[in-house]
């Protein structure tokens, strides 16, 4: 949380956006693919914004998955996945959200997925904002505010034959723990799956045929809170941070993955980051895949 100290806040963003202009002089020589930008995080110090991200690390992939392992690959074969695919342009996309001022990009990514999955699966349904609020309240565990948490312990709260989401409007977000009250809920979930191999045509299979797919992306801190556009290359990690891959396309030459953030839409391409793709992994984007499986109306 940031204190208004007018004179500090004015020396911290002198002292960002120096570094973003000396980043942005260097890409104009085209020594980066992207470039960095002023936000609403721009007088924020690096350790405060790390705040606003997981301080915990993905779990081993032996305690990950277990039965919900990637079961539906066979489906659809990799040679029928289109070259390029972006969910945000057949309408199942909500809109960015912002998570504020706590770590809870894992929920807002666990339930963008919910969201989209099930408009996917039920056309003729509305597309929901659901509520992220409910579903960290839920989870009744007081640190996520503090560490964050777990995209699969939201899918586990939403699914059935007990649990669902109620929608956002219902049961609003405050970016604090709430009263976890009773609201109605909408949707339900069946199970999910999910892929930690790395293999990032396997992601591609999965992004292309079935839907998008929440990730957790081990970056660049200082990277990620100044990013602004261009295709982020930058391999080297100190943060943990949760974010939708919605599609993937080539731009110049660069392959990219399309990425939904949870900053509102004063952040990065209007809330949006194009992530390198078919480059190393980069950020271990393919190392902590998941998505929803059976999203359907309560």
């Amino acid at each position: 949380m940031r204190d208004y100290d007018e004179s500090k806040r004015r020396q911290i963003f002198a002292d960002n956006y120096r570094r973003i202009r000396d980043h942005n002089k260097e890409a104009d020589k085209g020594v980066h693919t992207y470039r960095l930008g002023v936000n609403q995080f721009t007088d924020m110090t690096d350790q405060e914004f790390s705040a606003t991200l997981r301080n915990v690390p993905p779990l081993p992939s032996s305690k990950r998955y277990k039965a919900t392992q990637f079961v539906e690959m066979d489906e659809q074969p990799l040679d029928e996945t289109p070259d390029s695919f972006n969910w945000c342009d057949k309408g199942v996309v909500t809109m960015v959200k912002n998570q504020q001022n706590s770590p809870t990009c894992f929920a807002f990514a666990a339930v963008d997925t919910i969201e989209s999955h099930y408009k996917i699966g039920n056309p003729r349904e509305q597309l929901l904002e659901l509520s992220v609020q409910q579903a960290i309240d839920g989870l009744n565990d007081p640190t996520v505010w503090r560490d964050g948490g777990d995209m699969r312990d939201v899918y586990r709260l939403a699914m059935r034959p007990t649990g669902g989401l109620a929608l956002e409007s219902d049961y609003p977000y405050i970016d604090r723990p709430g009263p976890n009250t009773v609201a109605q809920t909408r949707v339900t979930m069946t199970n999910y799956c999910g892929l930690d191999t790395g293999d990032e045509m396997a992601l591609m299979g999965i992004v292309g045929t079935k839907g998008p797919v929440a990730v957790g992306l081990h970056i660049n801190g200082q990277k990620l809170r100044d990013y602004e556009s261009g295709v982020f290359t930058d391999s080297t990690g100190d943060s943990n941070h949760a974010v939708v891959v919605v599609g993937y396309g080539t731009v110049d030459g660069r392959d990219y993955w399309l990425i939904k953030n949870s900053y509102s839409d004063t952040w990065g391409e209007r809330g949006y980051m194009k992530l390198a793709r078919n480059c190393h992994n980069v950020c271990g984007i393919a190392n902590d895949c998941v998505y929803p499986i059976g999203v359907r109306p309560c």
